[in-house]
């Protein structure tokens, strides 16, 4: 499990200081006051105070910077991390997301090929720490850990500009022949359910390492559902594909008013059994030659 950073108990929390109330504290101690009257006059830790003071009386030039460093113990800087943070969300985007420890080993690389200064855990795990990562999820709140849906390479590669392009094109030459309407147009999707319920959290005794509930079964098949929606919420009896190789009645047998099915061994969605629900989406929705759309 990894290790998350918590504050200490009773340490105070952080507050930037204003740099002009630190440069006019400082001012204040070199002109002759105590350090610890001017602290706790300004608001200032003084350690704080003390550390500028002698920074100012240290420095050749009569400018000095009054910006809090505490910053400066990131490994990188705010240019550096924004380019991890696009390279992250381009990478999500590609369907090629980075895991934390993907994450952690590319600050690893990222960090030792610019010669940046490392922590030693760092070069000793060659990776780095679980510290740093939540911290510089923190620091990107548009960054999250989100659980992908697989996609097959094959889904991943079509989905690209030309087809895209190609597919509106298609639909905006369509809609300008037919002016459809929104309850003319159809969205058709297919899902895929388990003969077996999944089990919703129970009440048990603490510290038992095992909890079961009685389901149908363990594993359970999976049924493909077949459906049709259109822009106005209308939608047409669900189109079922029963893990089977002969079809029997009796499968539909209590399922909404004018369902429909076919058998295949595998319970996927086939040519065949596509050609059938578009002959029972024909049924409904009666489209012609002369009326595409539909009959009343």
């Amino acid at each position: 499990m990894p290790r998350v950073y918590k504050t200490k108990e009773g340490a105070r929390k952080r507050i930037p200081i204003d740099k002009e109330i630190l440069e006019l504290a400082v001012n204040d101690v070199i002109g002759g006051k105590s350090i610890r009257g001017t602290a706790k006059g300004y608001g200032i830790a003084v350690m704080t105070l003390k550390r500028y003071v002698r920074k100012k009386k240290n420095a050749t030039t009569e400018n000095i910077d009054y910006t809090p460093t505490y910053r400066q113990s990131q490994i990188f800087s705010s240019t550096e991390e924004t380019e991890l943070v696009s390279y992250l969300i381009m990478a999500s985007k590609l369907y090629h997301g980075l895991t934390p420890k993907n994450v952690r080993d590319l600050a690893f690389q990222y960090a030792s090929e610019n010669s940046k200064k490392i922590p030693p855990k760092w070069v000793e795990q060659e990776t780095a720490t679980y510290d740093w990562f939540y911290g510089f999820m923190n620091r990107h709140k548009e960054l999250s850990l989100r659980v992908p849906e697989a996609t097959s390479l094959s889904r991943a590669t079509a989905f690209n500009r030309h087809n895209v392009g190609t597919f509106f094109e298609n639909l905006k030459s369509l809609l300008q022949r037919f002016n459809f309407g929104p309850d003319q147009i159809w969205n058709v999707d297919e899902t895929r359910i388990t003969t077996v319920h999944k089990p919703k959290k129970i009440v048990a005794c603490r510290g038992l390492k095992q909890v079961s509930k009685v389901t149908s079964g363990e594993r359970g098949q999976l049924v493909t559902v077949c459906g049709a929606i259109n822009a106005i919420g209308n939608h047409l009896p669900p189109f079922i594909i029963f893990p089977r190789k002969n079809w029997q009645q009796r499968m539909i047998d209590g399922g909404p008013l004018g369902t429909e099915g076919a058998p295949h061994p595998s319970g996927w969605m086939t040519v065949p059994n596509f050609l059938l629900f578009l002959k029972n989406f024909h049924k409904h929705i009666r489209c012609t030659k002369d009326s595409p759309w539909g009959l009343p």
